[in-house]
C-alpha cells in the first residue's frame, strides 16, 4: 500500500486554497481595464492639500 505522502498529485489543501489566488488576478484586470487619470484628475481637484500643514505628506488620492 502506498504512502498517502508519495502520491505526487495534488492534496485536498492545494485544491481547497487554490481558489484564494483568484482575487489577485481580478484586482490586476480591474486595474488594466479602468482609465485611472480622469477619477485622479477629479480626485485632486477635489481634495486640495494645504502645502504648510503641519506633519508628515498626505498619501496621493488614488
Amino acid at each position: 500500500m502506498a504512502n498517502r505522502f508519495e502520491q505526487g498529485g495534488p492534496g485536498f489543501l492545494d485544491l481547497a486554497v487554490e481558489h484564494l489566488k483568484r482575487p489577485k488576478i481580478f484586482l490586476e484586470d480591474v486595474d488594466q481595464l479602468v482609465d485611472w487619470r480622469p477619477i485622479e484628475k477629479i480626485l485632486k481637484k477635489k481634495l486640495r492639500r494645504n502645502q504648510d500643514a503641519i506633519g508628515n505628506p498626505a498619501y496621493p488620492p488614488l
